[in-house]
């Protein structure tokens, strides 16, 4: 599958997703009007686009919309890699691919930090479990203490009644 760089143009009508291009160019891109062609971008970004035969279009230029233009990441003069799409499956083979990889990385982050998290919680549930523990103790030497002076007194009362 043949690819061209071409220098990205901005379209004078708006309209997202078709693309105008010289008919020598889509020749040697082995495409016809009415197909899909890939528009790569510097650093990745992608845009599939239909094509529309137009003579007045410069052989080393394509034009799009500003919104695609917008996607791409692109300005008007930049060049950009233009290919014919693959088929739809193929089209959405790589879109699963890549979105598999990205539900991944996100599951990957999500765990690391799930587990950094866990970790504040557990040593925050070990600061928490050994402050009750001392002020049970506390609360229980109070009680102790208290009902050791009240059976005391208990005792002492009923050996006056004695």
């Amino acid at each position: 599958m043949e690819e061209l760089r071409l220098k990205v143009q901005k379209r004078a009508v708006s309209g997202q997703g078709r693309a105008r291009i010289n008919t020598d160019t889509l020749a040697k891109i082995d495409t016809g009007e009415g197909e899909s062609l890939d528009i790569l971008a510097k650093g990745g970004k992608r845009v599939t686009v239909t094509a529309y035969a137009d003579s007045h279009v410069d052989p080393d230029a394509i034009r799009v919309s500003a919104e695609d233009l917008g996607t791409l990441g692109a300005r008007e003069g930049d060049m950009v890699t233009v290919r014919k799409a693959p088929p739809a499956v193929a089209q959405v083979k790589r879109a699963a691919k890549e979105t598999a990889g990205a539900v991944e990385k996100e599951i990957r982050s999500a765990g690391t930090s799930l587990k950094g998290q866990a970790g504040k919680a557990t040593k925050e549930a070990a600061k928490t479990a050994g402050k009750v523990s001392k002020e049970l103790e506390k609360t229980g030497k109070k009680i102790a203490g208290k009902a050791k002076k009240a059976t005391g007194s208990l005792l002492k009362k009923r050996e006056k009644d004695l």
